[in-house]
């Protein structure tokens, strides 16, 4: 048992910590694990927001312009929340089931490129936009309800250069027989102007569902989990100059199937593991010239655990692991066909510590460079933590 000055002195080191960047940190320092449940899920899942009401939640981004915030309240039958400036609210399903949590956004501070597909975006700063959810209890399944539409606008006194976004994603959520399903639609328009003649335009549109099926909460058996994800996302850009048009036709598939066990013997102590396999293709088509890229991942893991140390404090890590093959070919009829393969395998772990005093938390992602070298206060200049997050439950 840690005495009362060891944990005052851990809660005085978070504290210093919060001027570190940080976005949705438990999640990350599970590497983005999708069978163990969180918080951060209501964004892509958003009929879990009725299992979080009455929070309030900080993110703590690279300065005090970067993070996002929000809150949940209501009733028994219905929930209402409302975030600002978070960094995956277009494309979220396919974000939540292709990357290994939020802080491969932090960099965006806000922005997102609609996978690829948006021509044009903000030039200085994020997106200014608004996000809102809703979640009810409906007969003995809960549903829920994301709205989020955000805008961007540059344009700079006295020169041509300038660009215009604006936004719209939905996602629709329910939970039947404790597996989670959800569907999200985002459409985009954005026009940016490379000259006094040249502009670039594009509206692309996406469609995703998914499913998951994770551990029954505090559960002594060990259970098998799954999940499967499918998107389907296709724009055009017109590229305008003042004498042609030309146009460039975007289309991309992609879909995620995977399986594993899991357990959860506690709220706060959990051990999952899944392999998954992962397709996606491309098609790009300017003029004459048809470019198509195919990627596989065979095989994907991710292995994450959280253990309860003391009522109060929590250990995560986790494990990523891919091999990834992909495949490019480019033609142009009356020429030679260009083609090329690549294969890789990525490896990345992460770690990360819980804080919890009461109804307040505190979640911070170690950066992984001060897990072997150390902080400032060994002689390094790096950073304790990552990212760090605050959660208070009224």
């Amino acid at each position: 048992m840690l005495s009362r000055f060891m944990r005052l002195s851990l809660l005085c080191l978070v504290l210093i910590s919060l001027a570190s960047p940080g976005f949705a940190a438990r999640r990350s320092s599970l590497g983005g694990n999708l069978f163990i449940k969180d918080a951060d899920e209501i964004f892509f899942l958003p009929q879990r927001v009725v299992d979080y009401n009455r929070m309030v939640n900080f993110d703590f981004g690279t300065s005090n312009t970067s993070g996002s915030g929000g809150i949940v309240f209501g009733g028994e039958r219905m929930v209402f929340g409302a975030f600002t400036h978070r960094s995956n609210f277009l494309g979220s399903i396919p974000d939540a089931f292709f990357t290994v949590g939020d802080f491969e956004n932090i960099g965006q501070n806000g922005q997102d490129d609609f996978n690829g597909f948006i021509g044009a975006g903000p030039v200085d700063g994020p997106f200014e936009w608004f996000d809102v959810l809703f979640g009810w209890q409906g007969g003995a399944s809960p549903w829920g309800l994301r709205l989020s539409v955000g805008r961007a606008q540059d344009d700079p006194v006295g020169d041509s250069n300038n660009s215009d976004v604006t936004s719209v994603n939905v996602v629709f959520g329910t939970t039947m027989r404790n597996v989670d399903l959800s569907a999200e639609v985002s459409f985009a328009t954005s026009e940016e102007q490379t000259s006094a003649t040249d502009r670039n335009e594009s509206s692309p549109v996406g469609f995703s569902v998914s499913a998951r099926k994770t551990a029954i909460e505090e559960s002594e058996d060990l259970q098998v989990g799954w999940l499967g994800m499918f998107s389907y996302v296709t724009g055009g850009t017109d590229v305008v100059t003042a004498t042609t048009t030309a146009e460039i036709d975007d289309s991309g598939l992609a879909f995620v199937v995977g399986v594993g066990p899991c357990y959860t013997p506690t709220e706060r102590t959990s051990v999952a593991m899944y392999g998954q396999f992962e397709y996606t293709n491309v098609s790009n088509t300017t003029g004459t010239t048809e470019t198509t890229g195919t990627a596989y991942v065979i095989p994907g893991m991710n292995v994450a655990a959280e253990v309860e140390i003391a009522s109060w404090l929590q250990w995560r890590g986790a494990v990523v692991s891919r091999y990834a093959i992909a495949n490019e070919k480019a033609e142009t009829p009356g020429s030679p066909t260009d083609e090329s393969q690549t294969a890789e395998l990525s490896f990345a772990w992460h770690t990360g510590l819980g804080f919890t005093f009461s109804n307040f938390k505190l979640d911070g992602y170690i950066d992984p460079s001060v897990v072997t070298s150390g902080t400032d206060l060994l002689g390094s200049d790096d950073s304790l933590f990552g990212m760090v997050s605050a959660t208070y439950s009224f």
